[in-house]
């Protein structure tokens, strides 16, 4: 799958009509013009080279910076999975080093970006208007209170957010959540009682809790509700750039919303950026590791090999004397066969022992069946001789 910055792509797009680029690609328009719009990469509107062709003046639309939590890299086509453990060190390592990253905007620039676009956020002293994830939280609370026939199993209980504390507590979430969404976040809970609770910026998950101080999971890491007045809330950032935001004397925690929505947008880039250099060092450690055990796996090659032939030329020794002892008993036999022979006589022994003797030592003597196999090795071919 082809890689691109955003940059890169967007020059592309304006430098030659998208289907042309498209295809370049093997892919369609649409779907080129889908991969820009998920990185913030805008195209040229419909008649912008028939303008360009009849020599009009046109200026592309300014690249916007890169969205909070958004990567700068953009990926088009099928993507495919270097699958780690293929056995091929060789290629993994062959593949280009990776690019450490590189961050041009200060994140304090980042910061004063956000800010002016999310303006000033004030706490909505209702839910008569929710955010879509708050009502479904009001519906399941509703679908409790009315004993409603045929629920679900996990709202038959009390009301969860009646008491004076769980409504204001909604009441924030709702504000944050609702001003998130206009910048294009993600809100999102993932449990019944709205303690496991966050919002997605770009690409990345941000994690919140807003609370009591004090309240705490039980042993089974569940969460439960809070009964009575609008006690003490406290807001906590987690991870990358977390803070926490309470009720003080002097100021209440909805006062900080406008700071609250900012750090939470700019925690999606914190995180973002966070995420890309470890995925960097771990990259790093990746190739060093690949380099480590290529020496490895060739010292052990080599090792192995040296092994096989220290092996192989054993083997050939004993073959070697194995055919010397042959030889001597080839030799003994006819020794034999000579001094019998000489001693009684050929007409007193009998011929048919005599040629059975020199036969088996024939068959014995590898002189007589030695082979060469062309690289310098000698053989021993196996005797088919009848046995007399």
């Amino acid at each position: 799958m082809p890689v691109l910055s955003r940059q890169a792509l967007y020059e592309m797009v304006w430098a030659a009509p998208v289907r042309a680029v498209a295809q370049s690609f093997g892919i369609s328009d649409v779907g080129l013009k889908k991969v820009c719009q998920k990185a913030q990469i805008p195209v040229p509107e419909r008649g912008y080279w028939a303008r360009v062709r009849a020599g009009q003046p046109v200026e592309p639309t300014p690249l916007p910076p890169r969205g909070p939590g958004m990567p700068d890299k953009v990926g088009i086509g099928q993507a495919t999975r270097f699958r780690y453990g293929s056995g091929d060190l060789e290629a993994e390592l062959a593949e280009p080093a990776p690019d450490e990253p590189m961050f041009e905007e200060p994140i304090e620039d980042v910061q004063a970006r956000v800010a002016a676009l999310v303006g000033n956020v004030r706490v909505d002293r209702d839910l008569g208007s929710p955010h879509p994830v708050v009502g479904r939280l009001l519906a399941d609370d509703e679908t409790r209170r009315l004993k409603t026939p045929g629920a679900p199993w996990r709202l038959h209980s009390e009301p969860l957010f009646a008491s004076a504390f769980e409504r204001r507590r909604l009441r924030v979430l709702n504000t944050v959540f609702k001003a998130v969404d206009k910048f294009g976040g993600r809100p999102w809970v993932s449990d019944d009682e709205a303690r496991l609770v966050g919002v997605g910026i770009g690409h990345e998950r941000v994690a919140f809790r807003l609370d009591h101080p004090e309240a705490r999971p039980d042993r089974a890491g569940r969460w439960t509700t809070r009964p009575g007045w609008a006690d003490v809330l406290q807001l906590t950032l987690e991870g990358e750039g977390g803070r926490s935001w309470s009720d003080t004397e002097d100021h209440a925690l909805e006062t900080h919303l406008t700071e609250i929505v900012v750090h939470l947008i700019v925690a999606g880039e914190l995180h973002h950026r966070a995420g890309a250099l470890a995925t960097y060092d771990q990259s790093l450690q990746r190739r060093r590791y690949l380099a480590e055990e290529l020496v490895r796996r060739r010292a052990a090659a080599a090792r192995q090999a040296r092994e096989k032939r220290i092996a192989a030329e054993q083997e050939r020794r004993r073959e070697l004397l194995g055919m010397a002892a042959d030889f001597r008993s080839a030799q003994d036999i006819r020794a034999l066969v000579a001094h019998v022979s000489e001693r009684r006589g050929p007409e007193d022994w009998g011929p048919r022992w005599t040629a059975w003797a020199l036969a088996v030592a024939d068959r014995l003597d590898p002189s007589t069946r030695l082979t060469a196999d062309g690289d310098d090795h000698w053989l021993v071919a196996e005797p088919d001789w009848p046995i007399v």
